[in-house]
């Protein structure tokens, strides 16, 4: 080819590019961008709702059971379906001003109580199918992660108390540690007997929404109640996007979920659901002033969720950050941040694995956390006869197990620049038929980084 020709032909491609883009910007950006989340995006076959007769809803804030769930409500409801709501928190963390009192944040709690109650009243749900856990806003992770079955209890950041400030509780007082979270949701769970249970996806970004996945399959798992788990989403990094009021548009997972071992399916809504469930999430007055675009955006023409299988480890599994190349079975562990960072501590994988009377954990990160920050490998197992948690620390170079350092020379543990290893015997460990692991990473006890809680059938 000569070098006019070759001129012309980069011209000719130069051209096609400038006309191709030139229609994209004349066309309506939105409607391309659906088009497109259509053909790389497949749902799994739909669920029919109305088979269902009793349904639990959790929900870790005050408006999570509305954004998540507010239109398969009034669908359950609509075919005489006896639907509970439960709430864990009652969101008072979220005052807006700096350094609200203790009385100012208990009272925006009872505010937020009012609003969920008038919400869900509008979408025809009745106050008695109504709990308020009352435990702490933003603490939910600690509970799961460090007050467990402690006698010193967490104590609320926000109301300065350790234990319910609230008057119309489950538990009245309810001390503020991760025992009491999972007795309460075994007596309603055990009460309800639920056919069908809405909870968070374990890989929301907020760690109050993942330790409300954590908490209900523990409890479930400790009933030994098998019931069909409907996850949903709230929190992703730009996401639901783009915001603002869409009643037509459909809901479509994060991107960055897309290669998750989640099955997702969708529920369509008729534009009267839409359109109650976008005037159910109006109500929530003390938000609406604030993110009023970011919550209508759940107000679609379908609602989403999650169906996340339990692991099953007989030799090895890897979970990974999900990558472009990579196939959708990958990545259910991924990590708590979104995107990955690919850097700074960003965990890129976890490994686990059975070997023979040991149970291997592997961590590699993108970027090795500092010498200073913590690993943790938080372990909750299941199938034995205590209610344990096992926190495996490092720091400094010594191991340490639920803030005692560990001297037992059966576990072992080795930390690299980028890799963390650590063994553990299943004798320890009370030989579970099951546990449940998490991987976090910390800085002064602030939580850097932390994959997803997970469920793991050991074989």
């Amino acid at each position: 080819m000569t070098s006019r020709k070759r001129l012309k032909l980069l011209l000719g491609i130069a051209l096609l590019l400038i006309l191709g883009l030139s229609v994209y910007l004349a066309l309506d950006r939105d409607r391309v961008r659906q088009t497109f989340q259509n053909l790389v995006f497949r749902f799994e076959p739909g669920f029919e709702l109305e088979e269902f007769e009793r349904i639990l809803v959790i929900a870790p804030h005050t408006d999570d059971e509305v954004l998540g769930t507010g239109g398969a409500i009034q669908r359950h409801l609509a075919h005489g379906a006896r639907v509970v709501v439960v709430i864990l928190t009652n969101g008072d963390g979220q005052y807006r001003r700096l350094f609200p009192s203790t009385k100012a944040s208990i009272n925006l709690g009872y505010t937020r109580q009012n609003e969920s109650l008038a919400a869900l009243a509008h979408l025809g749900l009745p106050r008695e199918n109504v709990i308020f856990l009352g435990y702490p806003d933003r603490g939910l992770s600690d509970l799961w992660n460090s007050y467990w079955d402690c006698e010193r209890l967490y104590t609320s950041r926000y109301t300065n108390a350790d234990r319910s400030p609230y008057s119309d509780s489950f538990t009245p007082e309810a001390p503020y540690r991760g025992l009491s979270v999972v007795a309460d949701l075994m007596k309603i769970i055990a009460e309800e007997q639920p056919q069908l249970i809405y909870l968070p996806h374990p890989n929301d970004l907020h760690p109050d929404h993942q330790a409300a996945w954590a908490f209900t399959v523990y409890a479930l798992e400790r009933l030994g109640l098998e019931t069909e788990l409907f996850t949903y989403i709230i929190h992703r990094e730009r996401w639901p996007e783009p915001q603002g009021l869409r009643l037509a548009e459909l809901l479509f997972p994060p991107p960055s979920l897309f290669a998750l071992d989640t099955g997702w399916i969708r529920v369509d809504l008729e534009p009267e659901e839409r359109q109650r469930k976008l005037e159910a999430i109006q109500q929530f007055h003390s938000q609406t002033k604030f993110i009023e675009d970011y919550l209508v955006s759940f107000a679609r023409a379908n609602e989403l969720f999650g169906l996340v299988p339990s692991l099953r480890v007989s030799s090895a599994l890897e979970f990974q950050e999900p990558e472009a190349e990579e196939s959708p079975e990958a990545s259910p562990l991924t990590s708590y941040l979104d995107p990955p960072r690919h850097g700074a501590s960003d965990i890129r994988s976890v490994t686990l694995e059975r070997d023979g009377e040991g149970l291997a954990i592997s961590v590699e990160f993108f970027s090795g956390p500092l010498r200073s920050d913590e690993i943790r490998v938080h372990l909750k197992p299941l199938g034995t006869e205590a209610e344990q948690t096992f926190t495996f620390l490092e720091k400094g170079g010594k191991l340490y197990l639920n803030n005692m350092e560990l001297l037992d020379g059966r576990v072992s543990f080795a930390r690299e620049k980028s890799a963390f290893s650590l063994t553990v015997p299943l004798e320890l460990l009370g030989r579970p038929s099951w546990l449940i692991l998490g991987v976090e990473i910390a800085r002064r006890e602030k939580s850097l980084e932390r994959s997803a809680y997970r469920l793991v059938l050991l074989e």
